[in-house]
């Protein structure tokens, strides 16, 4: 899957320029292929190389946020925190799974009379059994409604419940979803249930630790329930980026998008990762990604 390549330090001196590729009049939108370490970075702290070629065309929502892509190249080097690093033998991801889940427990019930964090899944190389493997992949679910958690988002309250579950400490790639939304994404399949109120599933983390994967409950809705809700993302992901559009510039907006690591930068960044991940998928399976950015 493509992804953005982070903004190098040189674009200080060119805002439209990652390495040695200057983007057209209206664009700095760039995508990026995974390649050796040492080069720029994603937002996961995951080595990329700079792909020679760029979005081109007139969509409004590229347009919408292209002029302002320069301001990015702050989030290289302040606030986005790496990840995972490395790899880690399948024993040990269990084990921090394990932990997650303890972490979980003992949050539940913040608030106490409205908990925020209500379930956490585990998908990709873990319930693969891979063998060693790169980082778990978790998805935390939380008591707000799809509109305050878009896609690639940091909702409120999030920074300080990753602090607590220990996620940005390394070995984790985590992302949060709507109790009102289906766990299940073009990038989420197949998600397994290890933790909810009721405690951590017990029977889930002894099937993985006795790798009867087909045991696992895996979540996956129908495909008619797939596309809808990919619709429904996307129209929410590119009504998210407008909304941080629109008052980027804004002082008043600027300040209260900045403090505790974050900066203004961080939303829009996310703003657009977001909606592109969605848009890229809708493409590739024939949806029609483009026209629901008209």
């Amino acid at each position: 899957m493509q992804r953005f390549a982070q903004l190098s330090e040189a674009c200080h001196s060119d805002p439209f320029k990652v390495g040695d590729t200057s983007a057209p009049p209206g664009f700095g939108v760039f995508c990026a292929e995974p390649a050796e370490p040492g080069q720029h970075v994603d937002r996961c702290n995951e080595p990329v190389a700079v792909q020679r070629s760029i979005r081109r065309g007139h969509n409004p929502a590229f347009e919408a946020v292209g002029h302002h892509l320069g301001s990015l190249s702050r989030v290289v080097s302040e606030g986005i925190q790496p990840r995972h690093h490395g790899v880690m033998r399948y024993r040990r991801a269990i084990e921090k799974l394990q932990a997650l889940a303890e972490a979980c427990e003992s949050v539940k019930g913040w608030p106490p009379e409205d908990p925020f964090l209500l379930e956490a899944y585990v998908f990709g190389d873990v319930v693969q059994g891979a063998d060693p493997l790169e980082c778990v992949e978790v998805v935390l679910v939380l008591n707000l409604p799809p509109q305050d958690v878009i896609w690639e988002s940091n909702p409120h309250g999030t920074m300080w419940l990753a602090d607590r579950l220990r996620l940005n400490k390394g070995g984790f790639v985590y992302w949060w979803r709507s109790h009102l939304d289906s766990i299940s994404n073009h990038h989420i399949r197949g998600p397994v249930r290890f933790w909810s109120h009721d405690g951590p599933d017990e029977g889930v983390f002894r099937a993985l630790a006795e790798r009867r994967f087909d045991e696992l409950p895996r979540r996956t809705p129908p495909p008619y329930a797939q596309r809808e809700q990919q619709a429904a993302e996307l129209e929410a992901a590119l009504s998210h980026l407008r909304a941080v559009h629109a008052p980027y510039w804004d002082r008043d907006w600027r300040r209260e998008h900045h403090g505790s690591g974050r900066y203004p930068e961080h939303d829009l960044w996310e703003a657009v990762h977001g909606f592109l991940d969605l848009h890229d998928a809708a493409e590739s399976r024939g949806l029609g990604g483009a026209s629901a950015t008209t």
